[in-house]
């Protein structure tokens, strides 16, 4: 990722303090939780010859989980520091 600014300490603060409103936000949780379960289903339920159903649903899935990872490690990172 390319930075156009310099990173400072208010700007990990404001980060961290966004992470744990979203991991903490019913609606954000129900959209994860709604979108996992959806792509699990589809690719669960695929037939054997839809590959690239297979696939897309994989990385659907595999995104929200590195979503709730970038996040979690927000907050994971600030604790290591402390």
């Amino acid at each position: 990722m390319i930075r156009f600014f310099k990173k400072t300490k208010v700007d990990d603060t404001r980060r961290l303090i966004a992470a744990k409103q979203l991991l903490e936000t019913p609606m954000f949780l129900e959209l994860v939780e709604t979108l996992e379960n959806r792509y699990f289903e589809a690719w669960y339920n695929s037939k054997q010859e839809d590959k690239e159903l297979r696939e897309k649903t994989f990385i659907q899935l595999q995104t929200i989980r590195e979503l709730k990872d970038y996040l979690q490690n927000i907050i994971k990172h600030d604790k290591l520091k402390n």
